[in-house]
């Protein structure tokens, strides 16, 4: 498994080439997530995105102030994110302000 693992760190590391490589990438997490329980491969690519949320500059908005579709993937992703490790989960959930 160690192979795999490193296999599946090198893909994060260094991206994918093609659409093939992301789905051989996928395949092999999900085997390895089965055969291990570990996680860490899914929880990387969720922090990713929210991280990626929350420090873009490409759009006209600013974090935390999103428009509800960003709104709407940022809450799923933190979901998901808190059901694989809730102490991460909640870290991406304080982020936000809610004023009253």
């Amino acid at each position: 498994m160690d192979s795999v693992k490193y296999q599946l760190e090198e893909w994060l590391g260094t991206g994918f080439r093609d659409q093939e490589d992301h789905q051989a990438y996928l395949a092999l997490k999900q085997d390895y997530e089965e055969a291990t329980g570990d996680m860490q491969f899914s929880i990387l690519e969720l922090q990713g995105r929210l991280d990626y949320i929350i420090h873009q500059e490409d759009y006209d908005w600013e974090f935390p102030d999103l428009p509800s579709d960003v709104f709407e993937e940022y809450m799923v992703k933190v979901g998901k994110t808190y059901l694989l490790d809730k102490e991460q989960g909640i870290s991406y959930l304080k982020f936000l302000r809610f004023d009253n």
